[in-house]
């Protein structure tokens, strides 16, 4: 058996997957910055913000108007280390350390699990789409968050869904139901509410 051959054939097609897979990863990170630059874009964002670490998810949850969302990953993460690390210091190594440590990790991440579905709901209704349009954004984000960029979907403040055309981005918000509604429209399509002069309008 030609070893030598072996190992240099072994190691041409190693280098080969591994140029492949860089290939890949780069285009498809390409792509999630297009995707991000123009749904910024119409949601009133300058493009160049979802370039920034950490500052483009603060504008991706302003967009969604859950900007509580941000505020608990940045802090919350840091509060619990430092609350770890207390109780493991007043504690030490014991069972009942153990325990209360597992208790409040158990409930961080439930906390974190359920803000984040909650900000991908908010993002999808922020465009007029619905709660099955954010799972398909949890579960299939290449595609979904592409459909938000490169479809006909208009940034309509987070309360959503609404029936909204492109054309009529700016409107009002129902204080009664909190939907949103056309300029045109003097009451709710929604619950039927009569819109006053101090209703916000976009």
């Amino acid at each position: 058996m030609n070893y030598r051959y072996s190992y240099y054939g072994d190691t041409y097609q190693l280098q080969r997957w591994i140029s492949t897979y860089w290939f890949v990863a780069l285009a498809l990170t390409v792509y999630l910055i297009v995707c991000m630059w123009k749904i910024f874009v119409k949601a009133g964002e300058e493009g160049w913000k979802c370039l920034i670490p950490i500052y483009n998810t603060y504008i991706e949850t302003k967009i969604a108007d859950y900007t509580q969302y941000f505020f608990f990953m940045l802090f919350g993460g840091l509060g619990y280390g430092v609350l770890a690390g207390i109780i493991a210091a007043i504690g030490g190594n014991n069972q009942a350390t153990v325990v209360i440590l597992g208790i409040v990790s158990l409930v961080f991440a439930i906390m974190a699990i359920y803000m984040s579905i909650k900000f991908v709901v908010r993002f999808a209704h922020a465009f007029g789409k619905t709660g099955a349009f954010a799972v398909g954004l949890i579960f299939l984000p290449l595609i979904f968050y592409g459909i938000l960029a490169f479809g006909s979907a208009a940034y309509q403040w987070g309360n959503g869904p609404t029936t909204l055309k492109s054309d009529e981005v700016r409107a009002w918000q129902c204080p009664n139901c909190g939907s949103y509604n056309p300029v045109s429209r003097v009451t709710c399509e929604h619950c039927g509410n009569q819109r006053s002069e101090k209703d916000r309008i976009g």
